[in-house]
Parts: C-alpha cells; sequence; structure tokens
C-alpha cells in the first residue's frame, strides 16, 4: 500500500485520515485491467450531497485524454457517511466486442493510476465534494456501463439493461436489444427493443444503462465433435458344403 506524505495544511487531521493507495486492488479485473483508488480526507460525516455529474465529466476528459484513455462513465454513489466517485476508462474506441491483444490493447493498471492521481488532484483544488468519499478507476469489465449518446449508438445491436429513474410503460427496468437513439440535441431517447416491442425511453430518464455480457462459444474439444456414420452392414450367406455352383472350379 501506498501512502501520500502528510500535508502541511492538514496537520491538524487525525494521522491516517489523509492517505492515498492503489495497491491494493492493483490485480487484474474482469476487463482485463487493474483499479486504482484513492481515498480522500473525511469531511462531513452523514452529510448527503448532490454531484453535478456533467460538470466533473467535463473536467476529468481531458485529463483522461492527456494519459490516452477515453472517460466511458461516471457514476457518483451516495451511501451514509461516505460517497464513491466511481470513473470508468478505456482505450479510445473500445469495443467490448473486441478481445485485447497486441494490436487492441486493453486499459493497464498504470492508466488508472494515473488518471486516479490527476483526477485526485483536481478535486482536492477547491473542494469540489464537500463530503467524504472514495475514487475508484477502472476498466468498463464485461457489463460496459452506456452513458454517452455516440456509444448507444455504436453498440447498437447488443443487448442491454437499462434502468430508469421513474416507471415507463409500468416498469422502471428493461432488457432487450439496443437499436440506438433518435431526436436532437440533449433531449434524445434511447430505443430498446423488448420482446419484439421498442420501448423509447427519454435519455434524461435513463438511470442506468449496461450492456449485456458478451459470452464467447465454447470451444470444441479435440475428439468431441461429429462421429462419422458408420458403413452399412453387408450380409453374407454362407453355403453349405456341396452346394457350390456347378460352374465352380471350370
Amino acid at each position: 500500500m501506498l501512502r501520500s506524505p502528510v500535508d502541511p495544511d492538514r496537520s491538524n487531521e487525525r494521522e491516517g485520515d489523509a492517505r492515498e493507495f492503489w495497491g491494493g486492488r492493483r490485480g487484474p479485473s474482469a476487463g482485463g485491467a487493474g483499479r486504482a483508488t484513492v481515498r480522500a480526507p473525511e469531511r462531513v460525516n452523514g452529510e448527503c450531497v448532490r454531484v453535478d455529474v456533467e460538470q466533473l465529466r467535463g473536467e476529468i476528459q481531458p485529463l483522461a485524454d492527456s494519459v490516452g484513455v477515453e472517460l466511458v462513465a461516471l457514476e457518483w454513489l451516495q451511501s451514509p457517511g461516505r460517497g464513491v466517485l466511481r470513473l470508468y476508462i478505456d482505450r479510445p474506441g473500445g469495443d467490448p466486442r473486441v478481445k485485447p491483444d497486441d494490436a487492441n490493447p486493453g486499459t493497464t493498471a498504470d492508466q488508472c493510476a494515473a488518471v486516479s492521481h490527476a483526477v485526485s488532484a483536481l478535486l482536492d483544488d477547491g473542494d469540489r465534494i464537500e463530503v467524504a468519499y472514495d475514487l475508484e478507476v477502472s476498466s468498463p469489465g464485461f457489463d460496459r456501463p452506456v452513458q454517452q449518446r455516440k456509444d448507444f449508438d455504436r453498440f447498437a445491436g447488443l443487448e442491454i439493461k437499462v434502468r430508469t429513474r421513474g416507471p415507463l410503460e409500468g416498469k422502471t427496468s428493461f432488457e432487450g436489444t439496443l437499436m440506438g437513439t433518435a431526436g436532437d440535441g440533449d433531449e434524445y431517447t434511447v430505443r430498446v427493443s423488448v420482446g419484439g416491442h421498442e420501448v423509447v425511453i427519454p435519455r434524461r430518464q435513463v438511470s442506468r444503462a449496461r450492456l449485456a455480457e458478451i459470452k464467447a462459444p465454447k470451444p470444441v474439444k479435440p475428439g468431441k465433435g461429429p462421429k462419422a456414420p458408420r458403413p452399412p452392414k453387408t450380409e453374407e450367406v454362407a453355403q453349405a458344403p456341396g452346394d457350390e455352383s456347378p460352374d465352380a472350379g471350370r
């Protein structure tokens, strides 16, 4: 675990209140990359605070660009006494349908750590979040979050799970085939085919959207393929002694 030096301006805080770490969860995740975490010092206990996610996205995206990655999604989760700011990053144009390899490398643990350090410095400058919180940076994983219009369009045809902020057609959860978007500007809608029925969801009503996990087909083990058909049996009639044909031996 790496610990940051104590800030002189925070010398009156208890030891351990300000700490920075990423080593503990730096191993491979579901998406093939590590996770970097920065824990902020406690500021306000038990306070529920609203965070302007779109403003933070605009400020964090240039930092991600400088590291060579794209900010895929940003989530703010509030719990009693503490919040979590969760960032998902990926290489530009990353696609869950493409398996990472040398030609299409995935996000690395070092990139997660670099974004984590840069965003932590940004958030500490001016105390943008006035509540105790954890900052987590990771790859999107198999159930990739979808928040931007360009992703709703380019992932059309894949299975998606969408939760809404309020009832829509009597439901708040939809699972089906993503059909892209419609409309102009920020008031666009997300189209999902659920059981052959198209559901149109206003973007501002989407609370959470994630792609369903794409499962690769299981490889066929050697020797386990379809068996070749057996040749048909030929019937042979045994002849009794003395029943030889008259022409035999000629």
